[in-house]
């Protein structure tokens, strides 16, 4: 079933998903894996006291249409247009405790949270990255298996259409332990 819904309400047109916020136990390796890895830029950051907010744009143009050189007030003035971003927050201390961490939402029994989204222009290039980097290939592209969906144990095989659809991508992990589903710009047809 694609699609098919009635129009918006009129009331909720001006609403659309701005950003999504994350707990991290180390931004220094967290930022690594955005920035290096994904490519996400820095919009903000701060010292909240207890605690620092990264504020990571998925797309450059905002910062390239500024030359980089951003102040305050642009972000701000600019802030509630942006799209794609992620918020990190870090709790200070916690990247010190090495039994800290966060729940990913993918693992039993605190299943909850999935993953994030990024379209790609080279899937197999950026999970070979990911792998020379030490960090975690959950599925790599051209795999589509109940173990490597990330549902609970139990859970029966999905249909062939969402087979043909998850094999395209692949899952990598970050430094915490989210995944982020790596979706390619072309799509092929298995």
């Amino acid at each position: 079933d694609v699609g098919g819904d009635p129009p918006r309400p009129e009331i909720t047109k001006g609403i659309n998903l701005h950003h999504l916020c994350l707990r991290i136990k180390d931004p220094e390796r967290s930022l690594k894996f955005y920035r290096e890895i994904l490519g996400m830029r820095k919009l903000f950051s701060y010292n909240a006291g207890s605690f620092s907010i990264y504020c990571e744009l998925a797309s450059s143009s905002f910062c390239h249409m500024y030359h980089g050189d951003l102040d305050t007030e642009t972000v701000w003035a600019d802030f509630n247009n942006q799209k794609g971003l992620i918020e990190l927050i870090h709790r200070h201390g916690t990247e010190l405790d090495p039994d800290f961490s966060y729940c990913s939402g993918n693992e039993e029994p605190h299943m909850g949270f999935g993953h994030l989204g990024f379209t790609v222009d080279d899937v197999p290039g950026l999970v070979k990255r990911v792998e020379e980097a030490g960090y975690k290939v959950v599925k790599p592209q051209g795999v589509c298996t109940v173990e490597t969906i990330g549902w609970p144990t139990g859970t029966p095989s999905p249909i062939k259409a969402y087979h043909e659809l998850y094999y395209n991508m692949a899952m990598v992990q970050d430094p915490d332990g989210y995944w982020c589903e790596l979706v390619p710009t072309v799509m092929d047809k298995k």
